[in-house]
């Protein structure tokens, strides 16, 4: 394991995770052969474009965001450095360099310099739930930043994945909103008995469109069981961990109206093998342009986006189509 997979603050939250993952997986994971399907021919029927009213609405389904109209998404503004724990090293290589390439294609800044310390940390382990739970009982200022029903909904989650992203409310300007002590500008004599007084500094912003803050997403961990990812490609898993990674995005259920890796770990949905397009127009929608605006202008773009990229894809079809 290189100093590029360890993460900053949740270093130790690597530590702490490395003696529940050193039972390495027996294979590369996705390199399981199958065998070819047997039985009468199955007819695929393609499902209809989602309207935009759909989109937006699958959108602030998957969000995890305050109020819709007056609070931003969570994104990254520091570059990414991903890390992986709990694979042989060519897999882990694989999701790293997947991971990045997804980070490229939908604008969130990405560390150049490698070797790096992780902010995206993906760990592989044979029982997430018991190694999260033990980790918000014993280590709870890993969770930073996470609210109460989160916690909850990652103490009691039952399935494969669990996911968190740890968020700090900055200004506009990337200055953390954190109370300040400043000393009164008028003289003893005007102010007896006062000292210094606790302030908070936030910029206030004219516009109805740009708040005066931002919430920036500092680092993010996504802990996957190993059991749930037999036979899956490599690039499947990562762009899976990409998504949950670099927004705040909770988990698909059941038949969404567009496709979207967020349901691979969803026994009853499709299970895409790669980022779709829909996945692919709310990323770029929350890296495009500037992170201190309301939630609602970033997620009623993910559909414009997603024309966008389809009008793009009809003009340069990739090579073979």
């Amino acid at each position: 394991m290189t100093d590029r997979h360890i993460l900053g603050k949740a270093g130790l939250l690597a530590a702490l995770l490395a003696s529940a993952t050193v039972a390495q997986a027996q294979s590369p994971v996705g390199l399981k052969q199958g065998t070819a399907p047997t039985g009468p021919d199955i007819v695929v029927t393609a499902k209809p474009d989602p309207t935009a009213k759909e989109t937006v609405q699958q959108a602030r389904a998957i969000s995890r965001m305050g109020d819709f109209y007056h609070d931003p998404l969570a994104r990254f503004s520091e570059p990414v450095c991903p890390g992986v724990l709990g694979l042989p090293a060519d897999a882990a290589g694989i999701i790293v360099d997947r991971i990045r390439y997804d980070a490229e294609r939908v604008g969130a800044p990405i560390e150049a310099a490698t070797p790096c310390k992780a902010n995206i940390l993906i760990v592989f382990t044979r029982d997430g739930g018991a190694e999260v739970r033990k980790l918000l009982k014993t280590r709870g200022y890993l969770f930073d930043g996470i609210e109460t029903p989160e916690a909850r909904e990652l103490k009691e989650a039952a399935g494969p994945v669990r996911a968190w992203n740890v968020t700090q409310l900055r200004n506009r300007h990337g200055q953390e909103q954190n109370p300040t002590f400043a000393t009164m500008s008028m003289s003893i004599d005007s102010n007896p008995g006062f000292g210094p007084l606790r302030v908070i500094n936030v910029p206030t912003s004219d516009s109805r469109v740009f708040l005066a803050s931002r919430v920036d997403i500092t680092a993010s961990v996504v802990v996957i069981d190993l059991g749930a990812i037999d036979g899956m490609p490599v690039a499947q898993i990562a762009d899976y961990a990409a998504m949950r990674a670099l927004a705040r995005t909770r988990p698909a259920e059941g038949d969404t109206a567009a496709s979207t890796i967020l349901s691979l770990f969803d026994p009853t949905s499709a299970h895409p093998r790669e980022m779709t397009a829909f996945d692919l127009a709310y990323l770029r929608s929350l890296y495009d342009a500037g992170s201190n605006v309301p939630a609602s202008v970033k997620l009623l773009n993910v559909s414009r986006m997603a024309a966008k990229d389809k009008a793009l894809a009809m003009k340069d079809p990739a090579p073979g189509q």
